[in-house]
């Protein structure tokens, strides 16, 4: 991957083990590879705030915005809702007040270094074990901001491909960590590139 070449980058936060201990076993009932995913070290389960390509050569900068708009960023307190099944099945989030502002000022702050220029069939920007990005995956990347983004902001953690028959109880929750990752195949967080704490305290 050379310096002028576009990475897929996703801005989330990561969970609390006892919850990611559940996804990781919600997970297990879904499709494997290749024609699914498996949560594991290098496969993380998160809640996206952000996606979007942008040039490797701006990763620095895009660490220093990020670590600017959640320098007194408090933990954010959440709670899960219901499973949805399509091709994939996911687990809402509620979407409160702290989290729809956060996710607004990351991608306020992250505009100036999106590349809108990737096209449908760049997928160096991704992750790969050989397995590669779906077309799917790319379009989704390259469209967020105006298909999943601001009012369109659906708050949801990806369990896996497939349909779940599965019902779990509304979970609370405190998210304490975010991170900037490069994205793999189904827009999985693949390399972890830089973790932050929320540390900031109420005033």
């Amino acid at each position: 991957m050379t310096d002028l070449k576009n990475i897929a980058i996703n801005i989330a936060l990561l969970l609390p083990d006892p919850l990611a201990r559940l996804i990781i076993t919600l997970n297990r009932t879904l499709r494997a590879p290749p024609n699914g995913f498996r949560f594991d070290s290098t496969h993380l389960p998160h809640l996206t705030l952000v996606q979007q390509f942008a040039r490797q050569r701006d990763l620095a900068a895009i660490a220093d915005a990020v670590g600017n708009i959640i320098r007194n960023q408090i933990p954010l307190a959440l709670t899960t809702t219901h499973i949805s099944c399509a091709q994939s099945s996911t687990l809402g989030i509620g979407l409160t007040d702290e989290l729809a502002t956060l996710h607004g000022r990351l991608m306020e702050c992250l505009k100036p270094f999106r590349d809108a220029s990737a096209s449908d069939d760049e997928d160096a920007g991704f992750w790969t074990d050989g397995d590669g990005p779906r077309r799917a995956d790319i379009k989704w990347v390259a469209t967020f901001r105006e298909q999943s983004a601001f009012h369109r902001f659906e708050p949801h953690i990806t369990l896996g491909m497939g349909t779940l028959g599965a019902h779990i109880t509304p979970t609370e929750f405190a998210a304490t960590q975010i991170a900037m990752c490069q994205l793999g195949r189904f827009c999985t967080c693949r390399r972890v590139l830089q973790v932050w704490t929320l540390t900031g305290s109420e005033r």
